[in-house]
This record gives structure tokens, sequence and C-alpha cells, in this order.
């Protein structure tokens, strides 16, 4: 699938804000460095030895239609600003959309925002790439990378580094271009994967509610045709399928079968 192919499929407007957004972590020191307290196998390191917390350097976000994806970072922006300025985006956002987001980015934001004393941002869906692909597909790499190459997008532009990581958090300005070019670019595998998934997704947010039901609840596309019906126990109901993003879903009720108890 091309890049033009995929923006095609996000060029519907859509009243809800889906915001796109990867972060970027360095590790903590406690003698050692460390990602978690549990990271060496025969011992834990204690809380009170840590020196250094591991913590947020920099993120990147686009909302799904928009052109100009927004990074932020701790050597541009300081971390109370780098972290403001991504709460008002989730502040804003109605789904937001990340890979291993759920477990990963979103709680660690969560955890910098209260760290600063800031309150939660407005609640909004959230929409894990990982958790969508690990619940419908059998894929033995579940990586961004290897999702994006597998299915023939365009995969992560580097690997994350940590020597280039505290680089760039030392103030190495050719670190920090790196880092932000990495950032960025999985800003565009997330949403090429996010796009390509989209049919795939349970429970997906209907993304025009106020449009009835003429157009796609995933992608507010007009290219919506009947596709037989659906049943359900004894109701059946109106399936629908999108040309655009290839979801299926069922609509209004269309009958009532005979109601009848087994014994």
């Amino acid at each position: 699938m091309t890049i033009a192919d995929i923006a095609a499929k996000v060029t519907h407007k859509r009243e809800l804000n889906i915001l796109v957004y990867d972060i970027e972590r360095m590790k903590g020191t406690a003698g050692v460095e460390f990602w978690s307290l549990s990271d060496f196998k025969h011992r834990r390191i204690h809380a009170d030895d840590v020196i250094d917390w591991p913590r947020t350097i920099c993120v990147a976000w686009r909302f799904l239609g928009d052109k100009r994806t927004e990074f932020a970072s701790e050597w541009d922006d300081g971390p109370e600003d780098m972290h403001r300025r991504i709460w008002e985006a989730f502040d804003k956002a109605d789904v937001t959309v990340g890979h291993n987001s759920k477990a990963f980015d979103e709680k660690h934001l969560n955890t910098g925002w209260r760290d600063l004393g800031m309150t939660p941002p407005s609640p909004s869906k959230p929409i894990d790439t990982l958790s969508a692909a690990r619940a419908r597909f059998g894929d033995e790499s579940k990586t961004l990378d290897a999702l994006c190459q597998r299915i023939g997008l365009a995969g992560k532009t580097d690997r994350y580094n940590v020597e280039v990581a505290r680089a760039a958090c030392d103030g190495d300005r050719a670190a920090q271009r790196k880092i932000r070019a990495y950032n960025i670019g999985d800003i565009d595998a997330t949403e090429a994967l996010y796009v390509t998934l989209l049919p795939w997704i349970k429970a997906h947010p209907h993304v025009a509610p106020n449009t009835g039901a003429d157009n796609c609840p995933r992608c507010n596309s007009p290219k919506v045709r009947r596709n037989g019906t659906w049943t359900v126990h004894v109701w059946t109901y109106v399936a629908l399928t999108c040309d655009d993003c290839g979801g299926h879903w069922k609509t209004t009720m269309q009958s009532r079968g005979p109601g009848v108890k087994t014994l």
C-alpha cells in the first residue's frame, strides 16, 4: 500500500479529533542504568538507591488528517513545557492512537503530568495498534517496524539508541536532530499502521456520530454499500461495508424472528 493510498483513507472529515503520538525515554541511574527496578536477573534495584528515575525526553504527535507533526523535547522546551504541550493535545483529542501506547506511552505521560502537579486531560478513547494486532493477527513479531514491513508500509526510519538519547540530553545538536527525526518517523509509521488496521479494530468509536448511518463510522467515507444482513440471536440487522477502509458494521434492526425458548 502506497502513502497515497493511505492518505486517501484519511481525507474524510471527522467530527472526532484523532491524535497519533509517540514518546521517547531516557534510562534512570542507580549506580547502574535501568529502565525498570527489576532489570537485573539476580538482584532488584531498591528505590532508595535511585539517583535519577527514567524519564520522557521528547514526544511527537499529529492529529489525523493534519500535515504538520508537532515535536517537543526537554532540550527545546524544558520538561514542564514539553509535558504541557502534549497535555494540551491530549485535552483536545477524542481518540488517541499509539503503538504499545496503553501499557507504555500513556502511563508514562500520566506519571510525568502527575509529578508536575498537573491534572488529567479530558477523557479520550485510546486505540493501541499493538493491542489490535495481538487481538486479530498471528504475526510472529508485532513490533511497529515488523508489522509495517510485513504489510508493505514505510516502517521506522531508525532504531532507538540510548547513547544518542544521552547525547541529545547533554546538548549534542546532531544527536537532537537524529532523535527528533526518529520520533517523528514513528508518527508516520504509526499513522500508516492505524489506517491499515482500521477495519480490523474492534469497538472503534464512531468518528462522525452526527452523520447517521449514511457514512462509514470508522472513516466517515460516503462510499458505503449494503452487504446483506447480520443476524444476532433472533434479531436481524442491515449489514454494511465501506469501500474505502473496508470496515463492516451493522445498523438498523430489520426484523425480529420468533422468540423460541429451548427446554
